[in-house]
Order: structure tokens, then C-alpha cells, then sequence
């Protein structure tokens, strides 16, 4: 599976991408600063995507690229952002 791990840089995310990747999946990894993804030892092996949840223009992008599945959105959940309403209905149903 093609997955998007929002927040790939925080303590949840990185622990999924390193869980995904070792699962063979292949991962999309989304942050606000992409450089900051050189600093973990999987970086060769994900693409990485700029995502800030609070710019529409940067979430639409992220969440256009191809996947199957979208984890976690901790972030969107502790602000109250509904980043499910900045999203077109085709990616809202992937």
C-alpha cells in the first residue's frame, strides 16, 4: 500500500513510517519542513511532501498525491481543524 504518515517527523509518525516501511509499505512521508525528514534513518526510502494542516493549498497537494491510506492527523485533531473540508470528494473517499 502507498500510504501518507502525516506528521512524519513528530514521536507518532516517525514510529508509523519506520513500522510501515519495515511492513513493506511504501510511504508518503508529510511535514511542514520536509529537510527535517534528513535527520531520520529512513529518508532514502520515503517521498517526502510539505504538509501544513493549516494552509489549504499545502494540504490539498499532500493529500492529492497517490496513496491508499492516510494516518495520523493528531495535529488537525488537537487544533478542531476539519482538514477533511479543504479535501476534493475523490480524496476524502481513497
Amino acid at each position: 500500500m502507498r500510504i501518507l504518515v502525516a506528521g512524519a517527523t513528530g514521536y507518532v509518525g516517525s514510529r508509523l513510517v519506520t513500522a510501515l516501511l519495515a511492513n513493506q509499505h511504501q510511504v508518503v512521508a508529510a511535514t511542514r519542513n520536509p529537510a527535517r525528514l534528513k535527520r531520520l534513518g529512513w529518508f532514502d526510502d520515503v517521498a517526502p511532501v510539505t504538509l501544513d494542516v493549516f494552509d489549504p493549498n499545502s494540504a490539498q497537494a499532500a493529500f492529492a498525491s497517490s496513496r491508499d491510506a492516510v494516518g495520523p492527523l493528531a495535529g488537525a485533531l488537537r487544533t478542531g481543524l476539519d482538514i477533511l473540508s479543504t479535501l476534493t470528494p475523490k480524496v476524502r473517499t481513497a
